[in-house]
């Protein structure tokens, strides 16, 4: 089932907070949005290719607020997942580091250069045009 549709990006919104992240058996994002009552309008969460299964967004976060709470970590999972993060981002920050002390350098050679040039201008060892090139 081939489709001409661009791909949908996934903007973030605070009515919203599950939509992209939530899956229709079938394996589709779904989508969210406002249902119009009698008197007022509902959130609901649906599927792009089963548009008849819409399921109400308020009893949606109610369960995803009871699962967040009933997921906690030990203090040694938590020490555990730090010292984790700390080893997997040393390698990149110290890599950072290197790239940006090379820039440094470079940027202090070419004030050198800079300096000199200027320095041979003023003293007119070069002339005006070559100066400006």
């Amino acid at each position: 089932m081939l489709s001409n549709k661009r791909p949908e990006k996934v903007r973030p919104d605070e009515d919203f907070p599950l939509r992209g992240v939530l899956k229709c058996w079938c394996g589709q994002s779904m989508t969210a949005g406002w249902s119009k009552g009698r008197k007022q309008y509902y959130l609901y969460y649906r599927c792009h290719i089963h548009n008849n299964v819409n399921v109400p967004g308020r009893l949606l976060h109610e369960q995803f607020d009871e699962v967040l709470k009933d997921i906690c970590f030990e203090p040694q999972q938590v020490e555990f997942l730090q010292l984790a993060a700390k080893a997997l981002l040393a390698e990149p920050l110290k890599q950072k580091q290197e790239r940006l002390k090379e820039k440094l350098n470079a940027i202090s050679a070419i004030n050198a250069k800079v300096l000199e040039l200027e320095e041979k201008f003023m003293n007119n060892q070069i002339e005006n045009t070559t100066y400006q090139t």
